[in-house]
């Protein structure tokens, strides 16, 4: 007689430890999923701590280049006349010009305008340059190291004698020297008018 309550002892012993069993497997799950998420989380974290110490140690480099564009910018005087100006930017680029090899032949202040020019307080200059294709380049190159904040576009590239032997290039460029606005610029002079 011993017997079946033996076995409905040993069924419920049996279904209590497969609940519990059950409800370890399902809990451990839950919380390993937990665990990998955070530490999911973590490495994301750790990620972003890298990227932040990056850019705090290239923060030296930084201000020491917004320091010397600060200092290129107070050298360039923002509010000088257009005529200085202008002859400020032409006795560069006849120098860089003859550095380069080339020469600057023609200067016009006429139809040179770019859209953009009447918006952005710009003196519109056409400018032509004769020398080698190699010249002109690094002519071309080295007019916005200048120290006169300048926008060049080359209009057109052309053979000066396109029927001879000669290898000389005349280069058409669209020029537009800036004038930044002084309140746009702390520590600008005002234009005089």
């Amino acid at each position: 007689m011993n017997a079946p309550r033996d076995t409905v002892a040993r069924a419920l012993a049996l279904a209590a430890l497969t609940v519990l069993v059950a409800g370890y497997a399902l809990g451990a799950r839950g919380e390993e999923q937990r665990i990998a998420a955070q530490l999911n989380q973590n490495g994301s974290t750790a990620e972003r701590a890298d990227d932040a110490l990056r850019s705090l140690a290239e923060r030296p480099a930084l201000e020491a280049e917004r320091r010397r564009l600060r200092e290129r910018l107070r050298r360039t005087d923002l509010g000088e006349d257009a005529a200085r100006l202008v002859a400020r930017f032409l006795r560069g680029a006849a120098s860089t010009a003859e550095r380069h090899g080339a020469a600057v032949v023609s200067v016009d202040a006429g139809d040179a305008a770019h859209p953009l020019d009447a918006q952005r307080d710009a003196i519109p200059l056409a400018l032509e340059l004769d020398g080698s294709y190699r010249a002109i380049l690094d002519a071309i190159a080295d007019l916005s190291r200048l120290g006169v904040p300048a926008s060049v576009d080359v209009v057109s590239l052309a053979r000066t004698h396109a029927d001879g032997p000669d290898r000389t290039l005349t280069a058409a460029l669209r020029v537009s020297l800036l004038r930044l606005a002084a309140e746009d610029h702390p520590g600008a002079r005002a234009a005089p008018h």
